[in-house]
């Protein structure tokens, strides 16, 4: 949900009338088995309560959400990075928090690495150990997303969601507890993190695949070795060096050399005709002549190039 501003969040106190969430639904249920939906709005309805969790208690205060109107899926990468980035912003890491951002984003060629560093650095100390009441936990990674765009940074569109919505939720926080403190949560739920990401990596069907691509790889593995051996006792090992660039190089030197010579050939050129301009003055405007059709000819063929080039 990346617009959970005031208005669309909601208080559900436990002793008024509320719609019954999925999970509710799914422990109030009398059915033995599940039926599919008829409908496709009835099968959303039925997936929904089959993924809830477990229902809260019913005496307890909840939050409610509405108007999913924009919403953003985080790719688990990027899910990943996010928690390392959040976790360096709690533990007062900003060398840390920095290079998680720029494996997160597409660096150009002018940006600054140490510079950019240095200012993330800068930021989290700025606002670290700071009650929500004090600091936005959404104006924070505004910033870290504006440093790194001045600093020649791409970070995904997904984070400057993330960001709308930890802002909104400052607003949300700063009215249920001022005293709140992000950093001192983070640190509370990182091993909760931790642990939920490896059960995440050691899942039946992550397992299964790595297994598969082991199996696969041992059974080529004798061929491979085989070919390297015979390849290496008849002498016949090559190195290939892909250099996608070398043709264009190779044809920009060729067209430097190209004029260089043009240009040796028309100052010869003018040389001789200046000493022919005494003796044989005919002979010698013909080649000033000469000379100054290739003077032309050459001027604006570097022009049209140069042009053609800019417009690539």
């Amino acid at each position: 949900h990346a617009d959970p501003h005031p208005g669309n969040v909601f208080v559900v106190l436990p002793d008024r009338v509320n719609p019954r969430t999925p999970a509710e639904w799914k422990e109030d249920s009398l059915r033995e088995t599940e039926r599919e939906g008829a409908t496709a709005l009835a099968q959303l309805e039925a997936d929904a309560q089959e993924e809830a969790p477990a229902a809260a208690p019913r005496g307890d205060a909840r939050l409610a959400l509405i108007d999913f109107g924009m919403t953003a899926h985080l790719p688990e990468a990027l899910r990943d990075g996010i928690v390392r980035l959040l976790v360096a912003i709690a533990d007062k890491r900003g060398e840390d928090a920095a290079e998680s951002l720029i494996e997160m984003g597409e660096t150009i060629e002018e940006f600054d690495r140490q510079a950019y560093t240095r200012e993330v650095a800068s930021l989290i100390a700025q606002h670290a150990d700071r009650q929500v009441g004090d600091v936005a936990a959404g104006a924070v990674l505004f910033a870290l997303i504006n440093t790194g765009y001045e600093h020649g940074l791409k970070l995904p569109a997904e984070l400057t969601l993330l960001a709308k919505a930890l802002f909104n939720l400052d607003a949300i926080t700063r009215s249920l507890d001022p005293t709140f403190n992000p950093s001192d949560a983070i640190r509370r739920y990182t091993a909760e993190l931790a642990n939920e990401r490896a059960r995440r990596e050691l899942s039946p069907m992550r397992m299964f695949r790595l297994m598969a691509d082991s199996s696969d790889f041992l059974m080529a593995l004798p061929r491979r070795l085989d070919q390297i051996v015979e390849r290496a006792a008849a002498g016949d090992f090559a190195v290939r060096i892909d250099t996608p660039q070398l043709p264009t190089l190779l044809e920009g030197m060729q067209k430097i050399a190209n004029r260089i010579f043009v240009g040796l050939v028309l100052a010869g050129l003018l040389v001789a005709s200046g000493l022919l301009s005494r003796e044989r003055p005919g002979l010698g405007m013909l080649g000033f002549a000469f000379a100054a059709a290739i003077a032309l000819y050459m001027v604006v063929s570097i022009l049209v190039g140069d042009r053609k080039r800019t417009r690539r």
